[in-house]
């Protein structure tokens, strides 16, 4: 049961138009933000840049998902609020006081066609120490390298892999999915997590 409850958060199993849907942190049809440090996808859809902006407001962060992930609601001064992604490696950190104000960079992924911004939390700082950075390795603490996700059948790893890669290289830059295929994404890749999976799979016979 826990190899298969890692296994369906890897799996990228919906259809573009039903993740808009179910997905709360994307906002459909909204007004484009302005985002610096463009990169543009061409492999997501016709038209999909990923920047980054700077938010200062309250941090709540909603109860996990079944499937363990949490949403954090940026509240501003002036009581605008935006929903983003939290960083699935960090769960619900206690560091965030949710009467506090802190300074946040967002990762933006603006889509079209059809139309939706999809919001991921980058790094949350206080008094400029920094209280989470998502481009930092949890695991190596180095810095990461953004990158589209690479797709592999989750039907070629036997079902212990997926907490064994859960624990040992969480950032390997791959995303498992059903029959090898799927929507690829923005992902963050840790160059010692990808060493550590490459050696994986070459002890184990896996291309």
């Amino acid at each position: 049961m826990v190899a298969r409850d890692f296994l369906m958060k890897r799996l990228n199993l919906l259809p573009l138009a039903f993740a808009v849907l179910l997905t709360s942190c994307m906002s459909v049809g909204t007004e484009q933000p302005r985002i610096r440090d463009t990169v543009k996808y061409s492999t997501i859809a016709k038209t999909s840049l990923e920047g980054q902006q700077s938010v200062k407001g309250r941090l709540l962060l909603k109860p996990p998902t079944e499937n363990g992930y949490i949403e954090a609601i940026i509240v501003t001064s002036s009581g605008k609020e935006m929903e983003a992604r939290w960083p699935e490696w960090a769960k619900k950190s206690s560091a965030i006081n949710p009467s506090q104000q802190y300074d946040i960079e967002v990762l933006t992924r603006i889509y079209k066609e059809p139309d939706y911004v999809f919001h991921d939390i980058l790094r949350v700082t206080k008094d400029n120490q920094r209280v989470i950075d998502a481009s930092i390795c949890n695991l190596h603490k180095i810095p990461m390298q953004r990158q589209i996700e690479y797709g592999r059948s989750a039907e070629d790893y036997p079902n212990w892999f997926f907490p064994h890669q859960e624990k040992y290289f969480p950032h390997d830059g791959n995303a498992y999915l059903c029959c090898g295929s799927g929507i690829s994404h923005p992902t963050w890749k840790c160059a010692e997590c990808r060493r550590a999976y490459d050696a994986w799979a070459k002890k184990h016979g896996i291309d």
